[in-house]
């Protein structure tokens, strides 16, 4: 399995959320992280998903402006690619929730993840060579690529909505123990400095 496929695994686990009643602010907050490493992963391999799908709509309707459409896209998955390390180092698109870090605070990571897998799988139905002459293609082609590209964009989106969920558990477990007083956030800067107070 690749990196998205064994990180999305560990989080979708049976036992992954049986901890979180007993587990400590730290440990919650570590399973935060794993969720939201895969999270952003996610949608971006469901962006350039979207991306070549509505590239290959606009040469089944023929339209003459798909070939700059294409080198755009590309321009736009290579800089995206570029600076996912940021990307994920500011996490997903969630309103932020208790216990996180103001973002100059927030931890760097980088996991060992590939991009390439997700853009291998990708190339693998249509080459980024081929997405620049999308209307020298058969109607049948693009209508085959489009079909595999719209499983693909399904079963992203499955994940990303399964994941939401586990999220928001942990999100839930997180704000009742700051309700409770049981986490603060002076315990969560002093992680960040190595000194866990509770």
């Amino acid at each position: 399995m690749n990196w998205l496929e064994e990180e999305f695994a560990k989080v979708m686990a049976p036992d992954y959320l049986s901890e979180l009643s007993r587990a400590d602010i730290q440990r919650l907050r570590e399973m935060r992280t794993e969720c939201e490493r895969v999270e952003v992963v996610l949608s971006f391999g469901r962006r350039m998903t979207e991306g070549r799908m509505d590239l290959i709509r606009s040469a089944l309707n023929r339209s003459d402006d798909v070939s700059d459409d294409a080198s755009n896209l590309l321009r736009e998955e290579g800089y995206l690619i570029e600076n996912l390390a940021s990307a994920m180092a500011a996490g997903p698109s969630r309103p932020p929730g208790p216990g996180r870090l103001p973002k100059p605070f927030a931890p760097d990571f980088v996991p060992d993840f590939g991009t390439s897998d997700i853009m291998s799988e990708l190339n693998a139905i249509i080459s980024e060579e081929r997405l620049v002459s999308l209307q020298a293609l058969d109607p049948e082609e693009l209508s085959d690529a489009l079909s595999e590209l719209a499983t693909i964009e399904s079963r992203l989106s499955i994940q990303r909505r399964t994941l939401h969920g586990i999220l928001d558990s942990l999100e839930g477990e997180i704000a009742r123990r700051y309700k409770d007083g049981l986490a603060t956030v002076d315990s969560l800067v002093d992680e960040r400095h190595g000194m866990i107070t509770g």
